[in-house]
């Protein structure tokens, strides 16, 4: 019995030796060596297992890649959100009775022009009166001044003492400091008058008027609010990967569905270093001239860019990564050729590449085909 026992196990071999059917024929030997060990032959046990023994390691057969530098020319798009280059609601910087109003919404105004009047009476008054009171500060220090002069005089022939010598030195000293006060009054006063006009700060549009004839506007009261759109600043977050690929100065193309043309130029102005809560880094895009003037803000664009030309990736297929238990990974194929599970860092991803930014090297081999039913260690047979 065991001969014929032998001779099927020895044929399996051979079918093993010329890659069929590889799986069954790995169980079959320990399949037989079960039966012989129910009929109880322990002579046909040790030789079966010998027969076992001999059937060499399995190995799958996968295909490879290898891991090289390139480059990674494609267009990655984001959403992009339009804001004005610079944006204020222009304020009351005194209180006062509104006495005119020269502008309306929609309105194009230049930097001192002027938003509304206030009443500027008062305002008038309170400069007078500290006009007047700089001046009665300047005639006490030219009296306290000459009071000086002559004290120095008697001070010098021994006709007054010490003592009244600092007397006159300090009230020279206080009158000198009260010119000083005058004069502070005196410019706040001024420039109270000169603010009861409230003028434009920049160049731009006028988009709300909170300001009417009438109205009694207290101090930091909202009058205007004001944008200038001669260059438009749109908002995108990227991840590191991406935020590496990018340089200031790069070109943007700039999608608006309410534009004829459809698409706007943009330049890169920023590239944010530190991310944000979500994890992403700010870049921040400049679209000038023209174009800018059909961008309103709050208005979602999509913003295409172009990795540099001139930039390589460590690259490779993107069928060689896969994820395990939440990481991702790569098996890379050793000197000995099993597949050894290595866990990588992944960027950019275009035209069927993944960028790698940890975990590989130039040259490594990496698994494309296979991969799904390997462990860690299995020997390989590499399909060229």
């Amino acid at each position: 019995m065991w001969g014929a026992v032998r001779s099927v196990l020895e044929a399996l071999l051979t079918t093993y030796n010329r890659r069929m059917n590889t799986r069954l024929i790995k169980l079959l030997p320990v399949i037989g060596l079960l039966w012989l060990t129910s009929c109880g032959q322990p002579q046909a046990i040790e030789q079966a297992s010998a027969v076992h023994d001999r059937l060499p390691e399995m190995r799958m057969r996968v295909r490879t890649s290898e891991v090289a530098y390139a480059r990674l020319d494609f267009d990655q798009s984001f959403t992009g959100i339009v804001e004005p280059f610079r944006e204020a609601m222009v304020a009351a910087e005194v209180g006062g009775r509104v006495v005119a109003r020269r502008i309306e919404p929609g309105d194009t105004v230049k930097s001192g022009d002027v938003l509304v009047r206030l009443d500027a009476a008062r305002l008038a008054i309170a400069r007078d009166r500290a006009a007047a009171a700089r001046a009665s500060r300047e005639v006490e220090l030219s009296d306290a001044t000459r009071d000086m002069q002559r004290g120095q005089r008697l001070f010098d022939t021994g006709a007054i003492s010490d003592n009244e010598f600092d007397d006159l030195a300090l009230l020279l000293e206080k009158a000198d400091a009260a010119l000083d006060m005058a004069d502070a009054t005196l410019r706040d006063a001024e420039k109270d008058l000169a603010d009861a006009a409230v003028l434009v700060p920049f160049d731009g549009r006028v988009e709300v008027v909170r300001a009417q004839v009438g109205d009694y506007l207290v101090r930091g009261q909202q009058v205007a609010k004001l944008v200038d759109f001669s260059k438009a600043r749109i908002g995108i977050g990227v991840t590191a990967g991406q935020a590496a690929s990018l340089e200031t100065g790069q070109l943007a193309r700039i999608g608006v569905e309410s534009v004829q043309a459809g698409v706007l130029d943009g330049v890169i102005q920023s590239i944010g270093r530190s991310s944000s809560d979500t994890g992403l880094f700010p870049v921040e895009i400049w679209v000038e001239g023209e174009s800018a003037a059909h961008l309103r803000q709050g208005m979602a664009v999509s913003v295409d860019l172009e990795v540099r030309p001139d930039f390589e990736h460590l690259l490779v297929p993107s069928g060689a990564v896969l994820r395990r238990r939440g990481i991702t990974h790569v098996f890379r194929v050793d000197a000995e050729q099993r597949a050894r599970l290595v866990p990588v860092a992944t960027g950019l991803t275009a035209d069927g590449r993944v960028q790698i930014l940890r975990g590989l090297s130039e040259g490594d081999e990496v698994i494309t085909e296979g991969q799904f039913a390997l462990s860690d260690g299995a020997l390989v047979d590499i399909i060229r």
